[in-house]
C-alpha cells in the first residue's frame, strides 16, 4: 500500500496488474467479469490476501453465494498455500502445521467481516457498509456477486443492474473506500471479453473506475499439482492505463500468484 499526499493506495499484489493499475484508489469500483468457473472469488480473495498483509483497515465480504465458513476456510487455505483438503481433515505434518498456525495467528489479528445472508438488496448491503464502517473504519469491500444481489422486479432486468450498480459505485464514494464487484459473464468462452460484452449489465463499463476480464488460457503441472493459467485483461483502468497479465490459479487453495512465481 502506498501513501500519496495523504491518500492511501492499495496494490492488489501482483505485479503485472498493478504495473498497468498504477493502484486502486479508496472510492474506486473495481470490476472482476468472468465466465463461471475461471476463479472470480480465488482472484478476489489473493486480493484480500495482499490487503491484509499491508493494511490495519478491515475488510468486509459479501458472500451471497458461499456460506461464510466455507469462505473462511478458503481465505485461511489462500494464506497459508495449502490444499484446503488437507486443512478440512487436519492431516499436518510438523512443518504444516507449523505454517497453519502461523496463518491463524496472523489473520486472527485481522479486521474480516463475512456476511453470508442470501437474497440481499443494495439497500441492506449499503445499510451494513456503512455499519460496519462505524465501529471499523473499512479499507476493502468485496461483493460476489453482482447477478445474486436482490433486484426490484418492477423494472426490466438491464434496469435492475444498472441502478444496482451506481448504488455500488455510491457507496464506494461516501465511504471513501474502494469496493471490487464480482460480475458473471456469458460471452463465448472462445472469444476475447470485450467492455461491450457488459453492455447487457447495464452501465456496468461506463460506471466502474477499473474493469478486469479473467480467461483460461492454458494449464501446466509444478510439484505433481496441476495449475491453470489465467490471463487478467484489463480493459478499463481510470487511473493509468489497459493491457494484461498472466497469474497462476492454485486451484487447491483457492489462490493466484505471478506467474514468474512457478512457471
Amino acid at each position: 500500500m502506498k501513501n500519496i499526499s495523504g491518500i492511501a493506495i492499495l496494490s492488489t499484489g501482483f505485479t503485472g496488474i498493478d504495473n498497468l493499475l498504477n493502484g486502486i484508489h479508496p472510492g474506486n469500483l473495481i470490476v472482476v467479469a468472468s465466465r463461471p468457473g475461471v476463479g472470480k472469488t480465488s482472484f478476489a480473495l489473493s486480493i484480500l490476501k495482499n490487503f491484509l498483509i499491508v493494511s490495519e483497515k478491515a475488510a468486509l465480504i459479501f458472500s451471497i453465494e458461499t456460506p461464510a465458513d466455507q469462505l473462511a476456510l478458503r481465505i485461511l487455505a489462500c494464506e497459508v498455500k495449502e490444499d484446503i483438503n488437507i486443512l478440512k481433515g487436519g492431516d499436518f505434518n510438523n512443518d504444516k502445521s507449523k505454517n497453519f498456525f502461523e496463518a491463524v495467528d496472523k489473520l486472527s489479528g485481522k479486521q474480516i467481516f463475512i456476511d453470508d445472508a442470501p437474497l440481499q438488496s443494495i439497500a441492506q448491503i449499503k445499510e451494513k457498509a456503512n455499519a460496519t464502517n462505524i465501529k471499523a473504519s473499512l479499507g476493502l469491500i468485496i461483493i460476489d456477486y453482482l447477478q445474486l444481489i436482490n433486484r426490484d422486479l418492477s423494472a426490466s432486468r438491464h434496469e435492475q443492474l444498472e441502478n444496482i450498480v451506481l448504488e455500488i459505485k455510491q457507496m464506494a464514494l461516501e465511504l471513501k473506500c474502494p469496493v471490487l464487484l464480482l460480475t458473471m459473464l456469458m460471452n463465448n468462452e472462445n472469444k476475447n471479453p470485450q467492455l461491450s460484452d457488459l453492455d447487457r449489465i447495464g452501465s456496468i463499463g461506463q460506471v466502474a473506475d477499473i474493469v478486469m476480464f479473467l480467461q483460461k488460457t492454458g494449464s501446466f503441472v509444478h510439484d505433481i499439482t496441476a495449475h491453470e493459467l489465467i490471463n487478467v485483461v484489463v480493459a478499463k483502468s481510470c487511473n493509468y492505463k489497459t493491457g494484461s497479465a498472466h497469474l497462476v490459479l492454485k486451484k487447491e487453495c483457492y489462490c493466484f500468484e505471478d506467474s514468474n512465481q512457478l512457471i
